[in-house]
């Protein structure tokens, strides 16, 4: 789950992962801490905009339809 001011987006984190190692760390890092877990899942607090947020995972499904 990567949080976004207010906003949660729920993503399959195998396609980040295999699309960025800064995000492969990043879900790795937050597997540990079980206090930031939300409907099973771990969130992950960036310090993007929800708008910024939502164009970025956008882009990324576009590219992954691709290849």
């Amino acid at each position: 789950m990567l949080v976004a001011q207010q906003t949660a987006f729920k993503v399959y984190r195998g396609l980040l992962s295999a699309q960025s190692t800064v995000f492969s760390d990043m879900f790795q890092a937050s597997c540990r801490d079980e206090s930031e877990i939300f409907a099973d899942s771990p969130m992950i607090h960036l310090s993007d905009s929800p708008h910024d947020l939502a164009y970025f995972l956008e882009a990324l499904m576009q590219l992954n339809k691709r290849q």
